[in-house]
């Protein structure tokens, strides 16, 4: 595991063997942070090619209340972009944080994203054989 960024409300790191970064974030952040953090994770998928992301906001505190359009509505679009074809959030045990993670995932079209109350749970499905290939883009009507 490389360690690629670490600050006190965040950290990530990358497995190339299986071509994954994790992110985790815990404490409060405000939405300027977290916007130049996530431009973090998108700078670190394209330069390793990524193709999943493991997010663990498990003990993150105050959410994204400020940022929460431009992530569900060009930010996540951009992962997928990158590379980036699916991506476990582990959701955040504070109230208000949860609320916000909602607001995002409830809005999101790409790439495929799954929910989780821990870590363990999110990197099995991670790399369970059928997220861990390639994933055909969803077919419109």
């Amino acid at each position: 595991m490389l360690l690629l960024e670490d600050s006190p409300p965040f950290l990530l790191t990358h497995n190339p063997a299986d071509a994954c970064l994790y992110a985790s974030w815990r404490g409060p952040h405000t939405g300027e942070v977290t916007r130049q953090h996530y431009a973090q994770i998108l700078q670190h998928a394209r330069a390793t090619q990524s193709t999943k992301l493991l997010n663990d906001a498990l003990l993150d505190e105050n959410g994204w209340n400020e940022i929460i359009g431009w992530l569900a509505e060009e930010y996540f679009l951009q992962l997928a972009k990158v590379g980036i074809q699916a991506i476990a959030w582990v959701l955040p045990s504070n109230p208000q944080a949860f609320c916000d993670t909602y607001q995002v995932l409830k809005r999101l079209q790409q790439p495929l994203v799954d929910t989780f109350t821990d870590a363990e749970a999110a990197y099995r499905w991670l790399h369970c054989p059928v997220v861990a290939g390639p994933i055909a883009p969803a077919k419109r009507a």
